[in-house]
């Protein structure tokens, strides 16, 4: 029977790759525009977040997911804190 387990780890190793990389750009076809490619998830939770509706009160939910989705490309770490902060 096999085990799957991870090893103990301390802050000073480094994490082991959750997913394989996302490309940084994608040919998408758009000329001299840099896309990214991003995980939306921490976006969709803080464009639902009380922060997000106080910070953009006549915004729809689709427009403070963008601005979290900026934020996220600019410092994930800081969009992070910010959900764990509520």
């Amino acid at each position: 029977m096999r085990q799957y387990c991870t090893p103990h780890l301390s802050l000073a190793d480094p994490l082991p790759p959750v997913l394989p990389p996302a490309p940084v750009h994608a040919d998408l076809g758009t000329g001299d525009i840099a896309t990214r490619l991003a995980d939306e998830s921490l976006a969709a939770l803080w464009g639902t977040s009380g922060a997000a509706a106080e910070e953009f009160p006549a915004s729809p939910e689709v427009v403070r997911k963008a601005v979290a989705l900026g934020r996220q490309m600019l410092d994930p770490l800081a969009l992070l804190a910010a959900l764990c902060g509520e």
